[in-house]
């Protein structure tokens, strides 16, 4: 069994695939196999809005999961950083899932290469090879859109501190995934530095011969977005579909001929119609969440599922690298659960219409329960045996408002964005009334159905079940409990 996944996530597309992993986590989904997920995101854009909003996402599932004993649903998969694996009783902070790029923040690219100190033949030579705009870039805004930039920052990672951390605790048996995509700047570099890193023969770094031999998958996004024209922007979509045709040519020559990945994915859509801002970097650049990245978390569970029987000598997949393709049942504009594969429709609609239901009840139906449901208050007949903590204090604290209510809305606002873009990933009406709360499927139609009120009767005797002194614990227990109980009883799941 393997123990662990480290799975790199480079560039903005890396950090949204791994945003949408973990909110599926949380309802419930796991990775076959895995005991315990380290994510990895690689990105000099520290203030880049896609990757702090995965920060964010994976502060909050750590410290709501760091709340609940022994959890066994929703929650369940153990996610940690490696700071948390080398240093016992090390804190939650989101900082430590990114490697630290040394010399890029408030520093321009010609700066990090010390263009300045260089001879004139070397400043030539560098010319030829990088605009002027290249090189008066700031870094700090990532490599907008030019790998050949990126290669060369990038080419640090290796050498800090936190990769060889991760080369310190990594043990046979754990599995790597490396998600990036091919038309831009920093994952475009990024992968093929990072992959060659990881199979290199003659590395220095302590314990690389178990990473050298060990399974390695990745899933590569072509493009399917585009972004505004914008002449004061270095970011054009005019050129992804060229850059990506020549790393798909490099990747062929070098990572899939010489057999360096175990499994590839690739994922795209032709013609790109999304079309977002132009925004270089920095807080602004914050993409709707798109099926793709979805798809690109459902291939970390499939890579996963076969990881067991992968097999690497001297460096090199056994047989070869194996490339897959993503697809759905039906091609339609509005993708549902109908659309996917039954193992992928099994899965993503037993867990995530449970939570959505957790989510919809807790925004909907949850003040109409306080201090009435039984489940929220302890009778007369009670006071020897106190059996809900959840009052209507502990629905005024700190960690139900802060960390469950803030995570739920994370998860509504990614269920939205999925629906608003092209493909649209609509498993799920866009508006549930209070009334009708079960018809809450796209594919369904459900007459007059309370389902929050179905919801506090199970509450009500389900909640002696749960045997815990801590109020987060029997909250989330209760739920996982009682949405299925309700959801299975209509035949909505």
């Amino acid at each position: 069994m393997a123990k662990r996944l480290f799975l790199f996530g480079i560039g903005g597309t890396g950090a949204r695939v791994i945003k949408s992993l973990i909110l599926m986590f949380a309802s419930g989904c796991k990775l076959p196999e895995i005991g315990t997920v380290v994510p990895i995101l690689i990105d000099p854009d520290t203030s880049n809005g896609d990757l702090n909003r995965t920060k964010d996402i994976l502060r909050l599932y750590q410290s709501i999961r760091a709340n609940i004993d022994n959890p066994n649903d929703f929650f369940r998969q153990d996610v940690k950083t490696i700071n948390e694996l080398t240093k016992e009783g090390a804190e939650i902070n989101p900082e430590y899932f990114q490697f630290e790029l040394k010399d890029t923040h408030d520093s321009k690219f010609k700066d990090f290469i010390g263009f300045n100190s260089l001879s004139e033949t070397d400043k030539y030579f560098l010319n030829l090879l990088y605009s002027d705009v290249n090189l008066d870039s700031d870094l700090d805004v990532g490599f907008k859109g030019n790998p050949h930039m990126g290669s060369m920052v990038l080419n640090q990672f290796t050498e800090s501190d936190d990769f060889k951390k991760f080369a310190q605790i990594f043990t046979q048996g754990d599995g790597i995934f490396i998600v990036n995509s091919i038309f831009g700047g920093t994952g475009a570099a990024g992968f093929p530095l990072l992959l060659n890193t990881l199979r290199h023969k003659n590395s220095k770094i302590q314990n690389s011969i178990q990473y050298r031999n060990a399974p390695i998958g990745g899933v590569t996004f072509l493009p399917y977005f585009k972004v505004e024209n914008d002449e004061e922007s270095e970011i054009k979509s005019d050129a992804f579909e060229e850059k990506a045709k020549m790393a798909l040519n490099y990747y062929n020559r070098t990572i899939i001929k010489e057999g360096k990945l175990n499994s590839l994915y690739f994922l795209g859509q032709s013609g790109a119609p999304n079309i977002y801002e132009n925004h270089e970097g920095k807080n602004k650049q914050k993409n709707k969440a798109h099926f793709l990245e979805v798809a690109g978390a459902l291939a970390v569970f499939d890579y996963c599922k076969d990881l067991n029987h992968l097999m690497v000598e001297a460096g090199k997949a056994v047989n070869g690298t194996t490339i897959k393709e993503f697809g759905i049942e039906r091609d339609k504009d509005v993708i549902t659960f109908n659309e996917l594969y039954s193992s992928h429709q099994s899965m993503m609609k037993k867990n995530l219409t449970r939570f959505r239901f957790f989510s919809l009840y807790l925004s909907k139906g949850l003040n109409r329960a306080i201090d009435a449901a039984s489940w929220t208050k302890n009778g007369k007949l009670l006071i020897k045996y106190d059996r809900t903590l959840l009052d209507n204090e502990f629905f005024k604290e700190t960690v139900y408002r802060n960390y469950i209510v803030k995570f739920c809305d994370y998860f509504d606002e990614w269920i939205e964005e999925l629906s608003n873009n092209q493909p649209s990933f609509a498993p799920f009406k866009r508006f549930v009334s209070i009334g009708n709360s079960l018809d809450l499927l796209a594919s369904t139609e459900i007459k007059s159905k309370d389902g929050f009120k179905e919801l506090d009767k199970h509450n009500a005797y389900t909640i002696d079940k749960i045997e815990s002194s801590n109020a987060v614990t029997q909250l989330v227990k209760l739920f996982q409990l009682s949405t299925k109980e309700v959801l299975e009883k209509n035949n909505i799941i």
